[in-house]
């Protein structure tokens, strides 16, 4: 299906519903006695207005895989939404985009003996070529082993793959040059990384880094501390705490719900850097100001009656980019230092991705 035809469908989606509640009114309007009254505009969220299949694109909280633990340990986020405008509709395509591609699959695999094989590609052929990467398999952040060198350089790859298809669902993305992605998808790949395995680490309950396939690094606080790998427990050293104080349990204290989340990723996705062309930079800028428009829009919808509870939330999320800015710098150190001293040998793509060196980028 194409890009625009599931763009109309949404917008179709959202009319049905404002039809469905113009007929509701005059329904009400018709039955009510005669005696003048005043009519106020419903405030009812999307979710009650509508089917469960538009339910599940603006409530959506993650794929359902991620939830299979007790639900003592699952964070249940509300994301209410209630759509009004065409503006709104920004919102309810990111979530629909992320899902998508957080579920995509590979019907068919091109390379079945990938994930037997090094990665020893540059990034811009892993850009251009994804499948010479990973499979498309289903993401379950679920805690199910210790992570060790293998599942972490094998999740980075799973990651790697996702974060690709990902990036393709924004039109502002795709209207760039190819020298401008490059340049844009190389520089946001581990924020990306520690936003998205953070958030998931989150609703599985636990405190640590949790991988898309099941591989788990817990936080000195976690019940397996004792059981983990001790080459991984130096390799994230600080990391970990970093990860746990700073972004896991500030989303789980301002109850971070998945429409903010997704916006998230793109205002940390969209921001300029340096080597891009003026086009480029222009397109990065405008697309920054679109999804900071509505991610305030949408908090403040959530706290309308308290906007500067509404404001201390904008600016508290938004510092989560300061974070992550000091997460990729010393992941790309510990990549680095590792492969100096042949502690664990990364792939070439990784080691491509977290050199620092731009001079690869055409």
């Amino acid at each position: 299906m194409s890009e625009r035809v599931q763009k109309l469908s949404v917008k179709k989606m959202f009319r049905a519903v404002q039809h469905e509640r113009d007929r509701n009114f005059r329904t009400d309007q018709t039955s009510c006695s005669p005696t003048p009254m005043k009519i106020k505009k419903p405030t009812q969220s999307i979710e009650s207005q509508t089917d469960v299949t538009l339910s599940s694109i603006l409530n959506y909280s993650g794929p359902p895989s991620s939830r299979k633990e007790s639900t003592d340990n699952i964070m249940d986020l509300p994301s209410p939404y209630c759509c009004d405008s065409p503006e709104d509709l920004i919102a309810a395509q990111i979530v629909y985009n992320e899902r998508r591609a957080f579920t995509m699959q590979d019907e068919i695999l091109v390379n079945p003996d990938v994930l037997s094989r090094r990665a020893d590609i540059s990034f811009q052929v892993a850009f251009l070529n994804p499948s010479l990467v990973s499979h498309r398999y289903p993401m379950e952040f679920l805690p199910t082993s210790i992570m060790t060198a293998d599942l972490l350089m094998l999740g980075w790859r799973r990651h790697f793959i996702y974060y690709m298809d990902w990036i393709r669902t924004f039109d502002e993305f795709k209207a760039l040059c190819l020298a401008d992605q490059l340049i844009l998808a190389r520089c946001r790949h581990t924020d990306h990384g520690w936003f998205m395995h953070s958030y998931h680490t989150m609703l599985c309950g636990r405190y640590g880094i949790c991988l898309a396939n099941g591989g788990f690094h817990p936080h000195s606080t976690d019940h397996q501390w004792a059981e983990r790998d001790k080459i991984i427990g130096e390799f994230y050293e600080s990391q970990t705490k970093t990860v746990t104080d700073h972004l896991i349990i500030p989303m789980k204290d301002h109850q971070v719900d998945f429409t903010e989340y997704v916006m998230l990723k793109a205002i940390f996705f969209f921001r300029e850097e340096p080597g891009m062309t003026p086009e480029g930079t222009c397109t990065v800028k405008e697309a920054r100001k679109k999804y900071l428009r509505t991610l305030y829009k949408y908090i403040k919808g959530r706290h309308s009656a308290d906007e500067k509870s509404a404001w201390t939330k904008f600016s508290t999320v938004l510092s989560f980019a300061t974070v992550l800015t000091a997460l990729k710098s010393m992941f790309d150190d510990r990549i680095m230092m590792n492969h100096f001293f042949k502690i664990m040998e990364f792939d070439g793509l990784i080691l491509d991705v977290h050199n620092g060196d731009l001079n690869s980028v055409p």
